[in-house]
């Protein structure tokens, strides 16, 4: 089954949640209202800290805030912030397939990835917000 990782939909759940308030969230009260590992979360935070897509504001009124509006923030950008740089397939990665002859698949492969990054390129975290959720799908 290709999916996204669970780290990338936790990331989601939470740049969702900063992405609809102005407001510092904490982690371990997002972790208890979403039943999200808290430890997890940390280590998710700490990547997209570490890409300048959120901040964190310390204190007893402290939490996470986003660097940047939504609207400046793709999903592709999350995505690149907790895996890298990402491919659908490891030949798409480094070039070399472990075929000896060339496959028919690699092109098909090739634009599905394509329309992915730009699908991801697209959205936004403002994208994320309940009223542009129910107008996505």
């Amino acid at each position: 089954m290709l999916q996204l990782s669970r780290q990338i939909d936790y990331a989601l759940v939470f740049l969702g949640e900063l992405a609809q308030t102005t407001s510092p969230v904490s982690l371990s009260s997002l972790a208890k209202t979403r039943n999200l590992p808290l430890k997890f979360l940390e280590q998710i935070a700490a990547k997209l800290k570490a890409a300048d897509i959120i901040t964190a504001k310390s204190g007893p009124t402290g939490g996470h805030i986003l660097s940047h509006p939504p609207h400046q923030i793709s999903l592709n950008q999350v995505v690149s912030a907790l895996e890298g740089e990402w491919h659908l397939t490891s030949c798409l990665a480094t070039g070399n397939c472990f075929a000896p002859t060339p496959c028919s698949h690699r092109p098909i492969i090739k634009k599905a990835e394509a329309l992915l990054r730009h699908t991801f390129s697209h959205y936004t975290l403002a994208d994320l917000t309940p009223t542009k959720i129910s107008s996505v799908s």
